[in-house]
Order: structure tokens, then sequence, then C-alpha cells
């Protein structure tokens, strides 16, 4: 599985303020285990796609912008 595939997936179907239970359920929906999307939402604030205020709410960053084209979607 690629997990930068699958954030940006994710992401695309995504609006830009979110929570981190929908983050979670988006990546499930990429064929990801719950812990393995637990790891990628990790990875997508450390990478610089979401930020997380303290209320566990999610928003994209400009970086997440950039993939959230149908050119950037993983492919079936």
């Amino acid at each position: 599985m690629n997990v930068d595939l699958a954030i940006r997936g994710a992401l695309a179907s995504l609006p830009e303020i979110f929570s981190d239970a929908h983050f979670l359920q988006a990546l499930q929906q990429h064929d990801m285990t719950a812990q393995d999307a637990r790891l990628a939402l990790e990875r997508a604030v450390m990478e610089g796609y979401v930020s997380r205020a303290p209320s566990s709410v999610l928003s994209k960053l400009p970086k997440a912008a950039a993939v959230a084209s149908p050119d950037h979607l993983p492919q079936p």
C-alpha cells in the first residue's frame, strides 16, 4: 500500500476542515487497517498535509490543496 497515495486520496474526498475520525474513515476506505490509518494520519500532520487544532479538528494546508486534483488521485 502506498501511504502517500492513500493520504492524497483521502484528503481529496474531504472538505477543508474535518475531524480526525472523518480522516481515519476516509483512509480506511483506501484499504488501510485502523492502525495503519492512525499512522497515516500522524504522517499527514508531520509532512504538512494537514494541521491539527487541540480539539482534534484537522484543516488542509496548502500542500494538501496542491494534491487534491483528479490528476493526483490513486487509481483503482
